[in-house]
């Protein structure tokens, strides 16, 4: 039986974690993690713990020793056509933006039967404070997991205004260049907002999933991972005044006040 290969492509912190762990704990979908990170996927590398916990380096030894750093188009197809279990229709991994490099745009751009599941954000500016309230979570406890089972509220950070207005444009570039690279691909769109704004939605988000890699998924289960940082951006940020003078004016200043 043909299976269907699928990839999830975001930008980070945009509930892809989530979505993967809800796709995997179907009987009938194999969905890994971010491959290209060597952590997971068919030839995954596991470092001792202590070597963990120092994430970059942790990083760069297990994309190094997995295949992924030199080779990423190679590892990616690896890992979608590596034989499963007869029963598995549907083989997937994760793929952030930052990841489709020439070789790995030429490799989704060469293969149209490649089913695409792309899960953005709305609120972009909640995102990258998102993003910087786990790196310092992660200065903070090099044990702590940016996934967790547990809630967790992310502490009050200061966020530069520059770096977050050029990450904003990062995502919105990533967005294009997804655009231009799956234009004959068979794709789903979700958004982080509406996927997880109650169990019904995330509901319809995988029914929505079915129709493009086609295995019916209610077989599911939730995933058991806690959302982090939900406090308003005020609260959030320490330097919020800061932030609010750089964004008046743009599109992009009424996502300070929405969720």
């Amino acid at each position: 039986m043909s299976k269907t290969k699928f990839l999830i492509v975001s930008s980070h912190r945009t509930g892809s974690r989530y979505l993967e762990d809800c796709l995997d704990s179907h009987p009938e979908i194999r969905c890994y993690g971010e491959v290209l990170l060597g952590f997971d996927g068919p030839r995954a590398v596991l470092l001792p713990r202590p070597l963990r916990r120092w994430r970059r380096p942790a990083i760069v030894a297990s994309s190094a020793l997995s295949g992924a750093l030199l080779r990423p188009a190679r590892t990616i197809r690896r890992a979608l056509t590596t034989p499963q279990e007869p029963e598995i229709g549907a083989v997937g991994m994760r793929l952030m933006f930052n990841q489709i490099r020439p070789t790995v745009g030429r490799l989704i751009a060469d293969d149209p039967e490649l089913r695409i599941v792309h899960v953005s954000r709305r609120n972009v500016v909640r995102q990258v404070v998102s993003r910087v309230q786990m790196h310092a979570m992660h200065r903070l406890n090099k044990d702590f997991s940016s996934h967790s089972t547990v809630p967790v509220e992310a502490p009050s950070v200061s966020v530069d205004p520059v770096y977050l207005v050029a990450e904003i444009h990062a995502i919105e570039h990533g967005r294009i260049k997804l655009n231009r690279v799956l234009d004959r691909h068979r794709r789903v769109e979700l958004v982080y907002e509406d996927l997880f704004s109650s169990d019904d939605s995330v509901r319809e988000g995988l029914a929505s999933i079915e129709s493009v890699i086609g295995v019916e998924v209610g077989g599911c289960g939730p995933s058991q991972l806690k959302k982090t940082g939900s406090r308003n951006l005020e609260d959030a940020v320490s330097n919020f005044d800061e932030l609010a003078h750089a964004l008046a004016g743009t599109r992009y200043e009424g996502m300070l006040h929405a969720p």
